[in-house]
C-alpha cells in the first residue's frame, strides 16, 4: 500500500480489556499526544495499514508479535523496540495471547519549536539523535519497560496537585526518551561494529573498487556521519584517507611485481600517472620509481 492510500490515524482514547491509551497532551507533555499499552488475554487480529503525522515507538514486553512495513515483515521479541517514522505506513498484524507491548507517539519539534522544556541546543540533539536511530527495530533494556510504567504510575498517581503532575510527568517522559536514544544508540554501535568490520576487510582486498560514501552508509545502514565517525573511532582517518592507503598498499606489491607507473595507475582507478606518483610520495615519502629501486 502506498503512503498517499494509507490512513493518517491517531490512536483513539478508547480502553478494553487488553488496551490502555491516555493522552498526555493536557498534562504538560503536548510531545507525547498518545501514551498506550497492550496486554493481550486472546489472539486478535492486528490493526490495519496506517500511518502517523509522528514518530510511534513500540516497545515489546512479553510475547513476539510482528509488524509489515515497507514490504518487509519485523518479527519484535521481548526486548526489542519498533519504531515507525512519520508517514510510514505499517500494521501491527497480530496481537498473540499473553502478548504486551508499551507505545508512544512522539511529536519531534519543527525548526523553532519547543520540546520539555530544553534549550535549542538540547533539542537539536534530540532531533540529530532521532533521526540516527536504527531503522525500523533494535534491541532494548527491561528499563524502557520500567520507563512506559513509570509514565502510567504517575500518571494515575498524581490527581491533586496539578503543578507537580504535570512536572513529574514531564520529567518521566524525557527519562523515557533518553533511555530509547541511549537503548538505539548501543545497538547501533553494536551493529554497525559488525557490518564495518567487514566492509573494511573488503575494502582492504578490493582496492581498485569505488566505495562511494552514500554506498557504503547504505551498506552499513546509519547515517554519512557515522560511517566517518567509525573510521575515525577505529582506524583514525577519515574513509577517503583509508581507502586512499589501501590502493598504496596494492601499488607497492605491483611495483615489486614489475608493473609499470602507467598501468599501476590504470588498474588503480587514479586520474593518471602523475596524480598517482604524487598520491604515492605523499604516502611514503618516496616516489614509484625510487621505492621500487630502494624496495627491489
Amino acid at each position: 500500500m502506498t503512503s498517499s492510500k494509507a490512513p493518517v490515524t491517531t490512536s483513539e482514547l478508547v480502553d478494553t480489556p487488553y488496551r490502555r491509551v491516555v493522552s498526555l497532551a493536557k498534562d504538560g507533555v503536548p510531545e507525547i499526544p498518545v501514551l498506550g499499552v497492550n496486554k493481550s488475554i486472546r489472539t486478535t487480529e492486528g490493526s490495519i495499514f496506517h500511518r502517523h503525522a509522528y514518530l510511534e515507538i513500540t516497545y515489546c514486553a512479553l510475547g513476539n508479535v510482528k509488524f509489515d512495513c515497507g514490504g518487509r515483515a519485523y518479527p519484535i521479541i521481548p526486548g526489542s523496540v519498533f519504531l515507525s517514522r512519520p508517514n510510514d505506513v505499517h500494521r501491527l498484524r497480530v496481537n498473540p495471547k499473553g502478548a504486551k507491548v508499551y507505545w508512544i507517539f512522539l511529536k519531534l519539534p519543527q525548526q523553532g519549536e519547543r520540546f520539555m522544556g530544553l534549550s535549542r541546543i538540547e533539542i537539536k540533539w534530540i532531533v540529530k539523535s532521532f533521526k540516527a536511530l536504527p531503522h525500523k527495530t533494535f534491541a532494548a533494556p527491561e528499563k524502557i519497560g520500567r520507563c512506559y510504567e513509570r509514565l502510567f504510575a504517575v500518571y494515575d498517581a498524581e490527581k491533586s496537585d496539578r503543578t507537580a503532575r504535570r512536572l513529574k510527568l514531564r520529567a518521566a517522559a524525557l527519562d523515557l526518551v533518553i533511555a530509547l536514544l541511549e537503548a538505539g544508540v548501543t545497538a547501533l554501535s553494536n551493529n554497525a561494529d559488525l557490518r564495518f568490520r567487514a566492509l573494511v576487510d573488503r575494502m582492504r582486498r578490493n582496492p581498485t573498487k569505488a566505495f562511494s560514501m552514500d554506498e557504503t552508509a547504505a551498506e552499513l545502514k546509519c547515517a554519512p556521519n557515522t560511517v566517518r565517525a567509525l573510521f575515525h573511532r577505529y582506524i583514525g582517518i577519515p574513509p577517503q584517507s583509508f581507502m586512499l592507503k589501501c590502493r598504496i598498499r596494492k601499488a607497492r606489491d605491483l611495483l615489486r611485481k614489475g608493473r609499470s607507473v602507467m598501468e599501476i595507475a590504470d588498474a588503480l582507478g587514479f586520474s593518471s600517472s602523475q596524480n598517482f606518483a604524487i598520491r604515492f610520495r605523499q604516502e611514503t615519502g618516496a616516489s614509484p620509481t625510487l621505492w621500487r629501486k630502494q624496495n627491489a
